[in-house]
């Protein structure tokens, strides 16, 4: 049996306000008690928890990109596709009109 206790100092498993059952034979007294909850992980189920805490681990920033593309404006040398973030601005405003609509 669990020595796991629960709460009110009693042992996982002892039904909660049992009386103990005397066996008749021997003298000694019991407090009837319930099964164990048990619970069985499968293997890939540990490798997908174990994948998931690498993942909640990772940074969601690459720190080493921003820090060259940082000191890239800074110098001035930092290729601007004027086209592209044209675009990008049309886009989030297109975006951000149909959310108004809704």
């Amino acid at each position: 049996m669990s020595s796991i206790k629960g709460t009110g100092g009693k042992k996982a498993g002892a039904v909660s306000g049992a009386k103990p059952r005397v066996d008749k034979k021997t003298g000694v007294s019991s407090v009837p008690r319930v099964a164990e909850d048990r619970l069985n992980v499968s293997a890939s189920a540990q490798q997908i928890d174990d994948l998931f805490q690498q993942l909640s681990d990772l940074d969601d920033v690459n720190a080493a990109r921003v820090k060259s593309v940082r000191e890239s404006i800074k110098k001035g040398n930092f290729p601007i596709d004027y086209q592209r973030l044209a675009d990008k601005i049309l886009e989030l405003s297109d975006e951000l009109n149909a959310e108004d609509d809704d």
